[in-house]
C-alpha cells in the first residue's frame, strides 16, 4: 500500500528591505525625481487626453538640505486607484493603463521616496474627492502589514498631488546641498520632457521655471528631413531624421564644439529613454554600421515609440535604457540605421564639394518635428558622388596603434577606422589644407 507524503513548499514570500534598500540602488536621484514628474505627466494626461493641451498645469519642484516636495495641478488621483493601484508594489494586472502614459511598472513612485527619505508625505485631490498617506518608513519596515494608512479628506483642495519627504537618507542631503544639481535637473526635464513642455505643461525647479528644449530640422536648399510612421501591432512607431545643423567643415572645427544635440534621440509615449546618442545603444558601431564620427555631427534623429499599453514599449523601470530585444525596438533600428547611412554618405559626398553644400545649407530653415511632411528617405542637394574606391594595407605594431586610436579619442575604434582617420587626417591637412 503506497503512502502520500503531505505537500511540501517553500517560503517566496517578500522581504520589505527588499523595496526600501535594494531596488533604490538602481536609479539614480535624478531620475527618481523624474519618476514623481512622471506621477504628474500622467495625471494630466488622464484629465486632459494624450494629445491634449497641457496650458494651465504646472508642476513645482522644490529642494533644500531637509525636505523635498514635488506639487501639482494636474488632476491628482482618484481615491479608487489610490486604495487599489497606486501604492501598490507593481501593477496588477487588472489595472488600467493611462492611455500612452509613462507611469510603467508600478514601482517609480514608491521607489523614488524610499530613495529620498523616511518619512514622507503624499496628499492628492480630485474635483470630488482627496485622501492623504503618510509613510513612515522605519516603522512601516518593522510592521508585517503591508498597507500604508490613509485618510480620506473631508474636503478635497485643488485638484491636484502634493509628495513631500523629509528626514533624508545620508547622501540625498548632500547632493541636494550642491549648487549644480538643481541647474543639472533643469537641463534633464528640458530635454527630457520638451514634447510635455510645448504642449503646455509649466514645470519649475526650486522657483525657476524649466525652459523648452525645441528639437527642429533644417528643410529647403533641396534638403528634405525623413519621417517614416507605421504601426508594429499595437505600438505606433514614428522615426524623423535630417539636419539639425551643418556639419563641420574639417575635423579642426568639431574640436570642442558641444554636439549633445545630435544623434539618435529615442522616446517613449513622448518620455526621453535616450538623448542624442552616439553609441551602440542606437545605431553606431552595430553590426557594421559606422561608429560616431564629428564628421557627422548636424545629424538629429528622432525614434518616438507609442502605446495605450506602455509595457509594449521598449523601456526598462529606469526609463533612462532601452530594451534594445523588443522585437517593436529591433525592426526600428533597420530602418533607423538606413535613415543614418542616408546622412553618412552626404556628409562624404560634401566634402568633395563643400562651396555648393554651404550654400544649399544657408537656404535651409528650421522646422518643427511636427510640421515634417511624410518621406521615406532624406533629400539633399546633388553633390559628386564619392569617387572609385582603392584599399590601402599596411602593417603596424599593435601597442602603436592603440596608441593612435587613443589620441583620435577613441580607444575602442577598430584598426581599420584607425587607418581612415589618418589618412583623412593627412589628406585634409597635407594634400587639401
Amino acid at each position: 500500500m503506497k503512502t502520500h507524503r503531505a505537500a511540501d513548499s517553500v517560503d517566496a514570500s517578500p522581504e520589505k528591505s527588499f523595496f526600501i534598500y535594494m531596488i533604490t540602488r538602481d536609479i539614480n536621484l535624478e531620475d527618481c525625481i523624474l519618476d514623481l514628474l512622471d506621477n504628474s505627466i500622467d495625471g494630466a494626461i488622464r484629465t486632459r487626453g494624450p494629445e491634449a493641451s497641457l496650458e494651465g498645469l504646472s508642476v513645482r519642484i522644490e529642494f533644500n538640505e531637509s525636505a523635498f516636495s514635488i506639487a501639482d495641478n494636474c488632476g491628482g488621483i482618484p481615491l479608487d486607484v489610490a486604495r487599489h493601484y497606486a501604492f501598490h508594489f507593481g501593477r496588477p494586472m487588472e489595472a488600467e493603463p493611462v492611455g500612452r502614459g509613462v507611469g510603467l511598472y508600478g514601482v517609480g513612485m514608491k521607489r523614488a521616496v524610499f530613495k529620498l527619505g523616511r518619512k514622507i508625505e503624499i496628499v492628492s485631490s480630485t474635483a470630488t474627492e482627496g485622501f492623504r498617506v503618510d509613510i513612515d518608513v522605519s516603522a512601516w519596515e518593522q510592521s508585517p502589514h503591508w498597507n500604508f494608512p490613509m485618510e480620506q479628506l473631508r474636503s478635497p483642495g485643488p485638484a491636484g498631488t502634493t509628495v513631500r519627504v523629509r528626514e533624508f537618507n545620508p547622501a540625498v542631503a548632500e547632493e541636494f546641498r550642491g549648487r549644480m544639481f538643481a541647474d543639472e535637473l533643469r537641463q534633464m526635464v528640458s530635454r527630457d520632457y520638451s514634447m510635455f513642455l510645448q504642449r503646455g505643461l509649466a514645470v519649475q525647479v526650486n522657483r525657476k521655471t524649466v525652459p523648452i528644449t525645441v528639437l527642429q530640422l533644417l528643410e529647403g536648399g533641396k534638403f528634405k528631413a525623413a519621417k517614416l510612421a507605421y504601426d508594429d501591432d499595437d505600438v505606433h512607431v514614428e522615426l524623423i531624421a535630417g539636419m539639425a545643423a551643418p556639419p563641420p567643415e574639417s575635423a579642426d572645427e568639431s574640436q570642442g564644439i558641444n554636439v549633445d544635440p545630435f544623434g539618435w534621440f529615442v522616446l517613449c509615449n513622448d518620455r526621453v529613454v535616450k538623448a542624442a546618442n552616439k553609441d551602440e545603444d542606437t545605431v553606431w558601431g552595430v553590426q557594421g554600421s559606422t561608429r560616431w564620427h564629428n564628421q557627422y555631427r548636424g545629424f538629429l534623429g528622432i525614434a518616438r515609440f507609442s502605446s495605450i499599453n506602455p509595457s509594449l514599449l521598449p523601456w526598462t523601470t529606469t526609463k533612462r535604457e532601452l530594451d534594445k530585444t523588443a522585437a517593436v525596438y529591433r525592426r526600428a533600428v533597420k530602418r533607423m540605421k538606413d535613415l543614418t547611412d542616408q546622412w553618412v554618405r552626404y556628409t562624404r559626398r560634401r566634402k568633395r564639394a563643400p562651396d555648393k553644400a554651404r550654400a544649399a545649407e544657408r537656404a535651409a530653415e528650421p522646422k518643427a518635428l511636427t510640421e515634417v511632411d511624410d518621406s521615406d528617405g532624406m533629400r539633399f542637394p546633388d553633390l559628386p558622388e564619392t569617387p572609385e574606391i582603392g584599399h590601402i594595407q599596411y602593417t603596424k605594431p599593435k601597442d602603436d596603434i592603440l596608441r593612435v586610436a587613443a589620441a583620435l579619442g577613441d580607444p575602442e575604434m577598430t584598426f581599420v577606422e584607425v587607418g581612415e582617420r589618418t589618412f583623412d587626417y593627412y589628406f585634409e591637412r597635407e594634400v587639401e589644407p
